[in-house]
């Protein structure tokens, strides 16, 4: 384990590291926080690049920066925004406000306060769109829902 430099990090896992910043964790087997201010890498593989609170909290999991962003799927990934969660397996989320990406393989890529719930969803951006059943897809616009397996909406 290894702290490159900052305040107040921890590194405390076979070779896990932070790099710098202020108050950063890097916990589990190659677990690793780049820099920024309490970020936090707790599982195996686990990478937080920067920013501020954020958690890679799932195997293999990543944030790459942003404000409050939570990777917890097992290989999930949040690329920047503010308070985005990419929980499911293999999950991601690209940026944005208050985007969740829940089902396995799902992913958002922006907007704000969309959701991605079903295995196999896609919500390109727009806000407060659902894309719940399975294989299901929402382009954009607003307050969009594709509720069946294998429904979509264009954008609305």
């Amino acid at each position: 384990a290894s702290v490159g430099g900052g305040h107040w990090n921890t590194a405390d896992g076979g070779s896990s590291s932070v790099g710098g910043g202020n108050s950063n964790t890097a916990m589990g087997g190659y677990a690793s926080v780049g820099g920024g201010w309490t970020n936090a890498a707790l599982a195996y593989g686990a990478s937080v690049s920067g920013g501020y609170a954020n958690k890679a909290l799932g195997n293999f999991a990543s944030v790459a920066g942003g404000i409050r962003n939570v990777a917890l799927g097992s290989y999930s990934g949040v690329a920047g925004g503010r308070w985005n969660n990419a929980t499911g397996y293999y999950s991601f989320v690209g940026g944005g406000l208050r985007n969740t990406a829940y089902g396995k393989f799902s992913s958002v890529g922006g907007g704000r306060d969309n959701i991605a719930q079903g295995d196999f969803t896609w919500v390109g951006g727009g806000e407060s769109n659902t894309a719940a059943g399975g294989y299901a897809l929402v382009g954009g616009g607003w307050d969009n829902a594709a509720l069946g397996s294998f429904s979509g909406v264009a954008i609305g």
